[in-house]
């Protein structure tokens, strides 16, 4: 294995303000970070095609646009790769130089790619071995070749990011929920559908792929030299203002839970990056013990109403909204980045809502991290 280089003066300290924050106690700062992609790009006149298919190139980018703007004490991630994510989507991802022309950020092209008796072939085959050949099949997808690129990409990011003293904040392992990647292949609306027409299927689709996403995660911290600070579990379609009460509580919430359950018994912090609004059932969270999930929030859920209901068991991140990193003043930013600050109290980590925009105006990113210095 590879040998990383001597940690950056700076490495330390700013790994001991993140684990403060997310174990609700008080950093000599707060701590600010940003899960930056396409921006990175658009940063520094990179090549967005190669950004978005070469793992390594994106690595190499990523921190370099981290080395220009100074202050950050993390980033999310080390590398971008746009495939993989369109596939624990069940989607297909088109990218710059191959679908788009140069320049475009990659966006999710999702169809009706699923089919309803494939809720069948899941519980016939099992998830990893249907994933695998679906991937393949549907998505033009080979994951034995791309997954070694994309490990090369995400070791080359953390080897450039320790040496700039930059802890990696979190690991994506997959779709973190059954009913992320279920609803992106059969497309929404047909899913929706499914769910009130064929319930117990897609619930036996679910059942089986949960414990075996969960095998997955606890193989691949194994596999790890290190363990990473926070487990990644996006979920978008599974919010409150997505689903009913009677199919929330019945087809994410027992997964949800049992997901984060088994990332808290590895001895690591779930880091939900919820997209979407999350209010109405932002009790329930309340049932995992203080500091063993930090609620990443994109700005649709009010984050003062997240503080005041769970404020007291778990770190909060966020929530500088896109529109205004894009299109604001930078007094604007900062005032705002600053009420966050001075509210928010312990256990707040200052960050774009969901990611740093790939239009973010650079005065604007230098306003939010100005704010942390006061």
């Amino acid at each position: 294995m590879e040998s990383f280089p001597p940690p950056h003066p700076e490495f330390f300290p700013r790994l001991a303000r993140l684990k403060a924050a997310l174990a609700l106690e008080k950093p000599d700062r707060t701590p600010v970070i940003s899960n930056s992609d396409t921006f990175c790009v658009n940063h520094l006149g990179a090549s967005m095609a190669r950004f978005s298919t070469e793992p390594v190139y994106s690595a190499e980018v990523i921190m370099r646009s981290f080395a220009a703007l100074p202050g950050f004490d993390a980033t999310e991630m080390t590398s971008c790769v746009p495939d993989y994510v369109g596939a624990i989507l069940m989607a297909r991802m088109l990218v710059a130089g191959r679908e788009l022309e140069e320049g475009r950020p990659y966006m999710v092209d999702e169809s009706e790619r699923l089919s309803a008796d494939d809720y069948d072939r899941i519980v016939v085959m099992g998830w990893r071995p249907f994933f695998a050949s679906y991937c393949k099949e549907k998505l033009g997808l080979d994951l034995s070749e791309y997954v070694p690129k994309m490990m090369a990409g995400a070791a080359a990011g953390a080897k450039l990011a320790m040496a700039q003293g930059l802890p990696v904040f979190t690991l994506p392992v997959n779709g973190a929920i059954p009913l992320e990647p279920l609803s992106g292949g059969r497309s929404m609306g047909k899913f929706m559908r499914d769910l009130f027409k064929t319930p117990d299927r897609v619930q036996a689709a679910m059942d089986v792929m949960l414990p075996e996403m969960i095998a997955e995660i606890r193989e691949v911290l194994a596999f790890l030299p290190v363990k990473p600070l926070t487990v990644f579990l996006g979920v978008g379609r599974g919010s409150s203002g997505f689903l009913s009460p009677r199919f929330w509580e019945r087809f994410v919430w027992p997964y949800l839970k049992a997901v984060i359950e088994a990332i808290h018994a590895e001895g690591i912090v779930a880091n939900l990056h919820f997209e979407g609004d999350w209010e109405r059932d932002l009790h329930f969270f309340r049932e995992f013990p203080k500091g063993s999930c930090v609620f990443a929030c994109e700005h649709t859920t009010d984050i003062f109403k997240i503080r005041d209901v769970l404020g007291d068991r778990m770190c909060i991140k966020g929530d500088v909204p896109s529109p205004m990193l894009a299109f604001s003043a930078p007094d604007e930013v900062y005032t705002y980045s600053r009420k966050l600050i001075e509210e928010m109290g312990d256990g707040f980590i200052l960050a774009p809502a969901c990611t740093m925009p790939p239009n973010a105006k650079i005065e604007n990113v230098e306003a939010m991290l100005a704010a942390v210095k006061g």
